[in-house]
């Protein structure tokens, strides 16, 4: 594991640089809810909102969550299947398991507060989005803990290294 930093301004979390770390995790089996949808429709949010919304309602607030970006039809700007959910084994009434595959990730980590969380991460991804970083579009993840957002993207190794010299780490 290494830190590093990033140049991400404009983020509501940070004023100049951004923390990374590069994390080759192991699979991980999530419980919750999920829908399909594209960063481009106009019911996105809305979309998320309300597996956020299932989700509170079957698990209350007292443990880590995640929001997983999977399924991938492309790139970012084609439709993908959004959950969210938390580590278990119990099934919840209406919900699915997901699994997120074992890889090499860029975790940012956001020191946000509770309030201002859903404004930072969403920023966040529009920063990501024109920022170069090698996507390998298999699975992406937002951990939500005590500490903060940790948000995982997962990479193409053969090109972590190339873009890691492009933003002069």
């Amino acid at each position: 594991m290494r830190k590093d930093d990033i140049q991400l301004s404009s983020l509501p979390c940070y004023n100049k640089r951004m923390k990374y770390e590069i994390i080759r995790t192991e699979t991980m089996r999530l419980v919750g809810f999920a829908a399909r949808t594209n960063n481009g429709a106009p019911d996105c949010g809305a979309v998320i909102g309300s597996l956020w919304q299932k989700y509170f309602k079957a698990f209350g607030y007292a443990r880590a969550s995640y929001c997983v970006y999977t399924d991938y039809a492309g790139d970012e700007t084609d439709d993908y299947t959004a959950f969210v959910g938390c580590e278990g084994d119990a099934l919840p009434s209406g919900g699915r398991a997901v699994e997120i595959p074992a890889g090499l990730y860029v975790a940012f980590s956001l020191a946000c507060t509770t309030e201002n969380a859903p404004r930072a991460v969403a920023q966040f991804w529009q920063k990501l989005w024109t920022g170069g970083l090698p996507r390998a579009f298999v699975a992406d993840f937002e951990e939500y803990g005590a500490e903060g957002v940790r948000v995982f993207i997962r990479v193409n190794e053969e090109d972590l290294e190339t873009w890691r010299q492009t933003i002069g780490s």
